[in-house]
């Protein structure tokens, strides 16, 4: 498995390993459940960079709402000539019956449409008759999640490593709910109130 620049959050790695099951199952489509704002768009934009998983040449290729290109010209040459497998990943809002359709011309290709989970009003209103043939989750941060998040970033102000007590972390989840989206600028504001003199041995504890 590459490695990208990106840093993903525990519950985006989670997600990563069902994606590899996925893609290495040859079924055609699956659907990642996610609630808004929990890290799909930084997952799906940091597979554009992978070239594949372990021995398996993949181009993974991001669709969204803005994306003006027809799946078919994304592909970098016709489908009868493909000779690696190309996975789209499709944000929650694009319509998921191009992709569907061109899939179903060819064995190489496969995608992943992300769905807010079942029961919320914007479920209700996408695609609801659409069939997947897997199902994959990306779920918001839990305490300890967030913990691991904290220390892998490694936190760093005026040269001196960050660290976040017990407190904090109880606070910035119960205030994020465990969700990226809310968490990230939380961080920033924080990291500009912090004093990193007050603790010259400051670093995140163990997770």
């Amino acid at each position: 498995m590459n490695r990208t620049e990106t840093i993903l959050a525990p519950n985006q790695r989670i997600a990563l390993i069902a994606v590899e099951d996925f893609v290495h199952s040859g079924k055609q489509s699956a659907v990642l459940l996610a609630p808004r704002g929990c890290g799909t768009t930084t997952l799906f934009q940091s597979l554009v960079h992978y070239q594949g998983f372990g021995g398996q040449p993949i181009q993974f290729l991001y669709r969204n709402v803005t994306t003006k290109r027809s799946p078919l010209d994304q592909l970098p040459c016709q489908v009868e000539r493909l000779n690696h497998r190309v996975i789209f990943l499709q944000d929650r809002a694009t319509n998921v019956s191009p992709v569907q359709r061109l899939a179903m011309q060819s064995n190489a290709i496969q995608f992943i449409q992300a769905r807010p989970p079942a029961g919320t009003l914007s479920s209700l209103r996408s695609d609801r008759d659409a069939q997947f043939d897997a199902e994959m989750t990306l779920t918001p941060l839990d305490a300890h999640q967030m913990r691991r998040f904290l220390d892998d970033h490694q936190f760093i102000k005026q040269g001196r490593r960050i660290s976040f007590s017990e407190q904090d972390l109880e606070s910035m989840h119960r205030e994020t709910g465990g969700r990226l989206r809310d968490l990230v600028p939380l961080l920033k504001d924080k990291l500009k109130s912090t004093n990193p003199t007050a603790n010259p041995n400051c670093r995140p504890q163990a997770a």
